[in-house]
């Protein structure tokens, strides 16, 4: 929260408003460690509520190096949008195209 103060009140001194700005929180895997996705969406909430900024994510960041990514990612993403994220960085496919119809 500190530094995301800092961030709207150096933009805020350059004419740029809160809405305009967007910080990213930056998710860590729960693989790495178990409390990240409740630390990330409080974050989320935190900011939102606070500063009034917009939010961006790497939507998959949370379930790197798990199985069930996707379904992870599908349900974090959810949490995360009604926390108040408003951009995030995701791939649409939920895994690559097999190449030559080969799987």
């Amino acid at each position: 929260m500190e530094i995301g103060k800092q961030i709207v009140a150096a933009c805020e001194a350059y004419g740029i408003p809160p809405e305009d700005v967007m910080i990213d929180p930056l998710a860590t895997t729960v693989g790495a460690d178990h409390t990240a996705g409740v630390i990330t969406l409080d974050a989320i909430r935190l900011i939102r509520m606070n500063l009034g900024v917009n939010i961006t994510l790497g939507g998959t960041n949370i379930s790197f190096g798990l199985p069930e990514r996707s379904l992870i990612n599908r349900s974090f993403l959810a949490m995360a949008m009604a926390g108040g994220l408003t951009c995030v960085i995701v791939d649409p496919l939920p895994e690559p195209p097999p190449l030559c119809g080969m799987k």
